[in-house]
């Protein structure tokens, strides 16, 4: 009832405003993927709360959109009756719209929320009708009357002993950049890419410890800092006054700096430049460059410091998860449910130094909502253990130097031939990518099918990438590096990456195995004579459950590979444990 009074109240505000539709993304002003809870407007208009989704409501139709991820997730959520469920892959908005609502209608959208190249494609998407877009006042928030207060969290430095960089450092490369393109300056609109230049952080998000803020840095290598002035503490005042290159102002203060770029060009970031930011520029003669921000590419290439850190970061993970399977292994399952086993890894992951939060909610699912790629657990709904079925746990920390992120899927008894077998065809998908090597230039499209080989095989397949960029200390899921079916951004040295194949059975199973890894060098030009020969470093160490693995379906290769891996585990991890944990992890990684 409440949604439904929800959407009611906003239709009287559309008829208030002449707006025949109005689009309600999940995203704040600067396309972040977690948002603060004053953000959380897709959640309170629709229930629904998984990170990708968009509503479009009507005069008398309303849809939700979101991926394959929240499919299941979202049909739990959502009232039908009142949202029409939409694949945003395969069913996208603007072919919805053409389907759904009539011609000569008024389409609006809160220019804050939505970049220049989302408003461009959905118009080009709708021009077969005579439909305007056009920016509005946020006609939710005029409804939402206990909205959350935007955040106002402490903003605090990121010492340069685990940032291997110092701002100024950062800020010449970039310098560097806007000179070889002929810009005057750019506007840095993605937080992350703010932290990192800067080397802050912050609370802003839950577990991506970013601050919401802007800078312009011209091409001289000068920057100002747009935030919350109230948000920075005499000692971080203190820090930034030292870079004599660097001015601080009010983030009310932006639009009246674009006035000092007039005639001049700015680069904005075509993912997170909003509508109104852009509008504000242009409004005083700023001439605008849209593209990405080179900084997404300098971030996502680690720095040895970085990956030193990242490396520390991991093994000290591992050992927690290691721990966290002996207590899940040696407990009986009829006193565990997905809520308890997730307390206990947070417990265990708590302990460790340099810890500061979770990277992500804990996914710990078993039986049929294991199916479900993105579970979202609450301690009300979490199911129990029961003997049979498969559980699956992802989970991740934010360390001061580094970020972690595993998914590993543990038998609850004995597991049937048909788990058995799916486990290790994911398996055998995860290990391709692990061995291969790749020349310079090599997309994360190109290896996408690597891990999906054995699955295809057999007519098999998920619905989510392979691997993800990660941040650190920053995003779990960093762009621009990626290996899915559409990334064709080149891998680096020095890239992070998830490798996490999986396969889902609808009320049944999941299965997902992910490690993370980096991008390293295997041989120079001069050792190939063509290009440089890539390959990947594992930086996650927890066995696999080898009841799960069905050997006669393995090569030779794989099974040395797997052997070879739990033999490192071994030796990385065993130091970090207490002798019945260490006599644990050798109890349950023979050679296969």
């Amino acid at each position: 009832m409440t949604i439904s009074k929800r959407v009611n109240e906003l239709r009287q505000r559309m008829e208030e405003h002449k707006i025949d539709a109005f689009i309600i993304p999940r995203a704040d002003e600067h396309q972040n993927e977690y948002v603060a809870s004053s953000d959380e407007r897709v959640k309170y208009i629709s229930g629904f709360t998984g990170s990708a989704a968009t509503v479009i409501i009507s005069k008398n139709k309303a849809a939700l959109f979101t991926d394959g991820r929240y499919t299941i997730q979202a049909k739990r959520q959502l009232d039908e009756s009142i949202f029409h469920l939409c694949h945003s892959v395969d069913y996208p908005m603007g072919t919805w719209i053409l389907q759904n609502l009539s011609d000569k209608i008024t389409i609006g959208f809160d220019p804050k929320l939505h970049t220049t190249r989302q408003i461009e494609n959905l118009k080009k998407d709708l021009l077969s009708k005579n439909i305007i877009i056009k920016p509005s006042i946020n006609l939710l928030d005029l409804i939402w009357t206990d909205q959350p207060r935007a955040p106002q969290k402490q903003v605090f430095t990121h010492h340069i002993k685990y940032s291997g960089k110092s701002s100024s450092q950062k800020r010449s490369l970039i310098k560097k950049i806007l000179k070889e393109n002929k810009i005057d300056a750019i506007l840095i609109s993605s937080p992350e890419n703010l932290c990192w230049t800067f080397n802050l952080r912050g609370s802003d998000v839950p577990m991506t410890p970013i601050v919401f803020g802007y800078a312009i840095i011209d091409k001289q290598g000068n920057a100002t800092l747009f935030l919350h002035e109230e948000k920075l503490n005499s000692q971080v005042r203190k820090t930034l006054a030292q870079d004599k290159n660097l001015s601080i102002s009010n983030l009310s203060e932006l639009p009246k700096q674009f006035k000092h770029l007039t005639g001049k060009k700015l680069w904005l970031d075509s993912q997170t430049a909003n509508v109104k930011m852009q509008s504000a520029a242009e409004a005083v003669n700023v001439s605008t460059y849209l593209s990405t921000d080179p900084i997404y590419l300098l971030k996502a290439q680690k720095n040895t410091t970085e990956i030193k850190g990242i490396k520390a970061a991991h093994l000290r993970d591992s050992a927690a998860i290691i721990k966290f399977i002996k207590w899940f292994m040696q407990t009986n399952p009829s006193r565990i449910d997905e809520w308890t086993a997730a307390k206990r890894i947070e417990t265990e992951r708590k302990k460790l130094h340099l810890f500061q939060e979770l990277s992500f909610p804990t996914i710990s699912a078993t039986g049929s909502n294991a199916a479900e790629a993105h579970y979202q657990l609450t301690q009300e709904t979490a199911k129990s253990l029961s003997i049979g079925d498969l559980f699956l746990f992802d989970c991740g920390g934010q360390f001061l130097d580094g970020t972690t992120d595993i998914t590993r899927v543990l038998a609850v008894g004995k597991p049937t031939k048909e788990m058995i077998h799916c486990y290790t065809l994911v398996l055998k998908g995860h290990i391709a990518i692990h061995m291969a090597k790749f020349p310079e230039g090599t997309t994360g499209q190109q290896l996408d099918p690597l891990a999906r080989q054995f699955l295809w095989s057999e007519g098999k397949d998920f619905d989510h990438g392979t691997g993800h960029g990660v941040g650190h200390y920053l995003s779990v899921h960093e762009g621009p590096q990626r290996i899915s079916k559409t990334s064709t951004i080149p891998l680096k040295v020095g890239m992070v990456l998830s490798n996490e194949p999986g396969f889902y059975k609808t009320d049944c199973f999941g299965i997902r195995i992910e490690n993370l890894m980096t991008v390293k060098l295997i041989k120079s030009v001069k050792e190939t004579k063509q290009k440089r020969l890539f390959g990947f470093d594992i930086l996650s160490f927890v066995p696999y459950d080898i009841r799960l693995i069905d050997k006669e379906i393995l090569s030779q290769k794989e099974i040395n590979w797997i052997n070879y891996y739990h033999r490192e585990v071994k030796k990385r991890i065993s130091p970090l444990l207490d002798s019945k944990t260490k006599d644990f992890l050798i109890s349950i990684t023979p050679d296969l």
